[in-house]
């Protein structure tokens, strides 16, 4: 099977509904309460896809092709927030980008990526592989953070698994900090980093420059060898913890979770007591939710129904955020007919009012 055809497999695949959604949606279904600075790296939001031989120029989709123009060009006309391209299409994409005669259209191509925040559907190791033994050269984009673009790829197609190119804009408020007795390097970022909230992130003083306020993020990362203008290239090289932190965002979408919270509490409540559940927390520095219930005013929620949505909130953390106490129970806010959900008239719902109707009482639940 060739890559073309594999990609071209992955958008007609009845199996493949969520990478075909995204194919045709873009960045309308991705859900954050913040953009990521860094993303989500081993938890299921990797994303493969086949490596189109240069001689394609596009395919049915007439989104992605190899050469850096054509790219930029596909991404801004569609919008979309996906590639099909090798490591050097992206490489040169990213260099052009960022040449001071660059069109106007390639930079806001290149900062709608670097704002998406899965890229296309999740894919799981297995299909990786499955993959590897069609022969296909996988390349794999673990995340594109407000640092740079971080790849994954096969070592005999790179030389090297990872690397991270660091934006411009952003390389002087990184830090990277050599280990005693190891190559390795750690990175920290200044308080200065654009993005960054101070309430969400612990600064402490830089080692070895107590004047610079900063951020362990925990990443390492080895410097990779200078050679021309890819001297700031370095290669991801693991996590001191245990744990991919998600700083202020997760690759899970909004759907997923209406529809899994949805359906947890439905099977314990039964299907009548639950009227609807809505996902909130867009710009906001945690997640939350909206439960309407079988009710005609305000009561203090059952112990039966806590016990429901601890149960719903705890797998969803584990099985979809992948992400400890992302969706707390104390950040569900339970409410009845006197303050319904908002929905339009076809059962649709209207995610910028309910923002507004829900979104101060969680900003003050999360700063309790």
């Amino acid at each position: 099977m060739s890559a073309h055809d594999s990609a071209w497999w992955a958008l007609i695949s009845p199996f493949e509904k969520r990478w075909r959604c995204q194919l045709q949606t873009s960045l309308p279904f991705h859900f954050s309460f913040q953009n990521p600075v860094w993303r989500a790296l081993k938890c299921g939001t990797t994303l493969a896809f086949p490596l189109i031989n240069p001689s394609t120029k596009q395919h049915r989709a007439q989104l992605l092709v190899p050469d850096a123009e054509d790219t930029l060009n596909s991404i801004w006309l569609a919008e979309a927030d996906i590639l099909y391209c090798s490591p050097q299409g992206l490489q040169n994409m990213l260099e052009t980008s960022v040449k001071p005669e660059s069109p106007k259209e390639w930079r806001k191509a290149v900062e709608k990526l670097n704002q998406a925040h899965t890229g296309a559907a999740p894919v799981s190791e297995e299909k990786a592989e499955c993959y590897e033994r069609h022969g296909l050269l996988v390349f794999q984009v673990f995340a594109t953070t407000e640092a740079g673009l971080l790849f994954f790829a096969r070592k005999d197609v790179t030389g090297h698994t990872t690397w991270l190119k660091p934006l411009p804009p952003r390389k002087e408020h990184m830090l990277f900090r050599k280990q005693p007795n190891s190559d390795v390097h750690e990175l920290w970022l200044k308080d200065s980093f654009p993005g960054l909230l101070n309430q969400s992130v612990n600064f402490e003083p830089y080692p070895g420059n107590p004047a610079i306020k900063a951020w362990n993020t925990s990443d390492t990362f080895r410097l990779l060898p200078a050679f021309g203008p890819h001297d700031d290239l370095v290669s991801f090289a693991g996590r001191q913890d245990d744990w991919i932190r998600c700083t202020h965002g997760t690759a899970a979408r909004a759907l997923e979770i209406e529809e899994q919270l949805t359906k947890d509490l439905r099977d314990d409540l039964g299907f009548e007591a639950v009227r609807g559940v809505t996902v909130i927390g867009n710009g906001k520095a945690g997640l939350g939710a909206v439960i309407e219930l079988d009710k005609e005013e305000a009561s203090p929620m059952t112990k039966e129904e806590e016990a429901a949505l601890l149960k719903s909130t705890t797998y969803i953390n584990d099985k979809l955020l992948h992400y400890p106490s992302v969706l707390h129970p104390s950040n569900c806010i339970v409410t009845d007919a006197s303050r319904p959900i908002r929905m339009t008239q076809k059962g649709s719902i209207q995610r910028a009012l309910n923002e507004q109707t829900f979104g101060p009482e969680l900003e003050r639940r999360l700063s309790a």
